[in-house]
């Protein structure tokens, strides 16, 4: 299996190869997403009687859940932005990527290719901002990737967007 890192926090797994993902301009990779049934088991272990009000709707603690398939198996965390916070973020994760392409040894070309792409998803992003929903890894550090979340063009399958060159790939 190979997993993928937050390069910024290099403790949050953000996804990995148990998802199918492909490539996108060379800067991006997309995952479609599903909506799946989880059963909630936060009342596991309980002993009967615990529950307040002792046979008062039991059959809550049996429905599942409707969860977002990757964001629920990678602990990913809900977070806001406005327009303009989240391009001053991007902005300065921009920096922080070409920094780490250059300590890397990256070709010129690609640090040029990831340059241009990302400056036109950037734009993309921004001029559909509405429509995007927002996580970071689990350990919510500031300076991480933030994972965007949209839907395509039939308005039902969510799919996730994450920065190719923000990720660290590790083999288990």
């Amino acid at each position: 299996m190979i997993i993928y890192k937050d390069a910024a926090s290099s403790d949050d797994i953000l996804l990995s190869d148990m998802f199918d993902f492909y490539e996108v301009d060379g800067v991006l990779y997309e995952v479609d997403c599903a909506m799946e049934d989880v059963k909630n088991d936060e009342d596991e272990g309980k002993d009967e009687g615990e529950y307040e009000g002792e046979g008062e709707g039991e059959e809550e603690h049996d429905e599942p859940q409707k969860v977002n398939n990757v964001v629920f198996n990678f602990r990913l965390q809900p977070t806001s932005f406005d327009k303009a916070s989240y391009g001053t973020h991007f902005r300065d994760y921009f920096r922080r990527i070409i920094t780490s392409l250059k300590q890397s040894n990256a070709s010129d070309e690609e640090i040029t290719a990831f340059k241009k792409g990302a400056s036109a998803h950037s734009k993309r992003i921004l001029n559909s901002f509405d429509r995007w929903e927002f996580y970071t890894g689990e350990s919510m550090d500031a300076d991480g990737m933030v994972i965007l979340l949209g839907y395509r063009e039939d308005g039902t399958t969510p799919f996730l967007t994450y920065w190719k060159h923000g990720l660290t790939e590790q083999e288990l």
